[in-house]
Order: C-alpha cells, then structure tokens, then sequence
C-alpha cells in the first residue's frame, strides 16, 4: 500500500491491519509527549509578515503512518473528540507563549466541537482573544456549531471557515456563522497562475470578503507566481510551503 507522509512524499505502508488503534489512540489521548505540534505560518501577504501559525499534529510514537491515518482511525472508533481535546489543550499552551500579536489556529471536526470534552475544556479559560478555531466548509453547517462556539467566541476567540470552494455548500448558509476569516481552499489556489477560472473565482471570493469584512486566507501558496496573482487580486493572508514547511518553533516565515 503507497502512503503520503506529513512532509508530501510518497512511501510503502506497512500492513496497517495489525494495529491496535483503539490502544494506539487511547495512548495518544493521555500521553503528553505522544502529540507533538508543529506549526505552518499565516502570513500578511504584503508585508511578507508572519501574524499566525495554523496548529498540526505529529504523533510521536505508535505506528509511523500520515497524520491523516490516525484521524480517520479516531473517527471510526468514536474517539474524534478526545483526541481532538488533547490537541486543543496543547493550542492553549502554544497560545500562551506566541509572540505579542500573533494567534495560534486550531482545526476542529463538529463532532468534537458539540462534545462534552470540549465544551469543559472552553470552560476552564477565560479568553480566547488569540485563537482561532477552524471549521470546514462542510462541517460549519452541522447542528449545534453556532451554539457549541458561544462561550469560546464571547471570549473573544474567533472562527475561520477552512475548504471555501471546495463544495457545493452555500455560501449564505457558511456566513450565517460569521466567520473572521475565510480560507480559500487549497485546490483553487494550485495552479492559479495557469487557470483563468481558478483566479476569477478566488476575485470573487475576495471581492465579496472584502465588502463583508472579512479577511481571505489563500492556502496552499507553493510558488511565486502563485504568490503574484494572489497579490495581484488583493488576497491578505496566505500559507503554503513557499513561506516554509511546518516547524517545531515560530518562524518568520518570509518569500522574497
């Protein structure tokens, strides 16, 4: 079986059949050095400033497999949210010690933002004015969200909504949320340089952000001709290995 590592790269997997998922993901939910946060900057595309840093997971020990595996395995065996809850307790700690003025961006599945774990975990903080969840696309109109961000948003954190253009979701129903920021799906942003469609769809989805307030995040920025139609259209944040690969510590983060 081919996989896809944390860094891109392509590499035969083991036969995943013989792990222990449950024993794996129980041990990564009550290990504190089982998880370990690697952070990717969001960057103010003009000043080629880094103002945040979206939060990923690594695991540490157990089965050396993507990411991406151990979630799917979690969602599976109805552990989504205390594992969710573990990495979230560990933005909290990262939001703690940012740089004066950054925020640190958690993602969150609506599974676990409606759960128990969660919400006791939002009721052990005050403020939240450095964080920022992030919901899909999708998962912003599952039932409960708007309700489950209450307590977390009158504390001053705020919502971005991830994947924007990779469905069919409306975008009227997604606003109803009223989210901070809006992050342009990476599969729009890939390729813009070359695909007139692609960059009059992201105008689009700035021109409306921009009248609403809202900022535009572009993900997955990878080139520098990438970098320059997004300039060009006006997008203010970007994130994408053209400004670095995820990294242990904050980074700067700047393209030339």
């Amino acid at each position: 079986m081919i996989g896809t590592s944390s860094n891109g790269k392509n590499f035969d997997l083991l036969d995943t059949t013989s792990i222990n998922w449950r024993e794996e993901l129980e041990r990564a939910c009550s290990s504190l050095d089982a998880i370990t946060p690697v952070y990717l900057p969001i960057v103010q595309l003009t000043e080629r400033h880094a103002c945040g840093y979206e939060l990923l997971a690594r695991f540490s020990t157990g089965p050396a497999v993507p990411p991406a595996m151990w979630f799917e395995s979690a969602a599976e065996l109805g552990l989504t949210a205390p594992l969710e809850r573990r990495i979230m307790r560990a933005g909290f700690i990262t939001a703690d010690a940012l740089p004066a003025g950054a925020f640190v961006s958690i993602n969150i599945t609506a599974e676990a933002l409606v759960s128990r774990q969660i919400q006791e975990l939002f009721s052990k903080r005050d403020r939240y004015d450095n964080i920022v969840l992030e919901v899909s696309e999708k998962d912003s109109q599952q039932p409960g969200v708007a309700e489950a961000l209450a307590s977390f948003r009158a504390g001053g954190g705020r919502l971005a909504v991830d994947d924007i253009g990779s469905g069919f979701i409306n975008l009227r129903d997604v606003l109803t949320l009223k989210p901070d920021i809006l992050k342009a799906d990476r599969a729009l942003i890939r390729g813009i340089d070359r695909d007139r469609v692609k960059s009059a769809i992201v105008e689009g989805l700035n021109t409306m952000a921009t009248r609403l307030e809202i900022p535009l995040l572009a993900e997955g920025i990878e080139s520098r001709e990438e970098l320059a139609v997004l300039e060009g259209i006006g997008v203010p944040l970007g994130q994408g290995y053209l400004f670095g690969e995820p990294s242990a510590s904050f980074v700067k983060s700047e393209a030339a």
